[in-house]
């Protein structure tokens, strides 16, 4: 799910790079090909890609209007704030609960600061947040 979770990063960039362009259509084609490329995700991570198609639609139409800042997730942040966050976030929090592996644990640590601004876990390592689930 962090797959998902990058190309829904990608996807907010490519929009902010060039909203004149990234279509509806344009945007159901990058899930029909992003659907094409795996084996079908479970339900909760399919609506979190569904949640970020919603906000790279809104943040093509902020971004028509508005002229975008050189830092694409900056232009996330100030288009969606947070909120435009949450999608990779949780897709990272279902790997982290599906696969336990640190590269998953490191996402959500970076991703919760992002949607949250607080840090998560602030001190605990990988091996610890293993210890305590167990």
């Amino acid at each position: 799910m962090l797959r998902l979770a990058r190309a829904v990063d990608a996807l907010y960039e490519a929009v902010v790079g060039d909203p004149v362009g990234w279509t509806d259509e344009r945007v159901a084609d990058w899930a029909a090909d992003l659907a094409a490329d795996a084996e079908a995700p479970p339900k909760e991570a399919l609506r979190q890609v569904r949640a970020g198609m919603r906000n790279a639609r809104r943040l093509r139409k902020y971004f028509l209007e508005e002229r975008p800042p050189n830092d694409w997730a900056m232009a996330v942040d100030q288009a969606l704030g947070g909120v435009g966050w949450e999608p990779g976030l949780r897709l990272a929090e279902l790997e982290l609960e599906s696969s336990g592996d640190p590269e998953a644990f490191d996402e959500v640590r970076r991703r919760f600061r992002m949607v949250n601004s607080v840090p998560w876990r602030e001190g605990l390592s990988f091996e610890e947040w293993l210890d305590e689930r167990s």
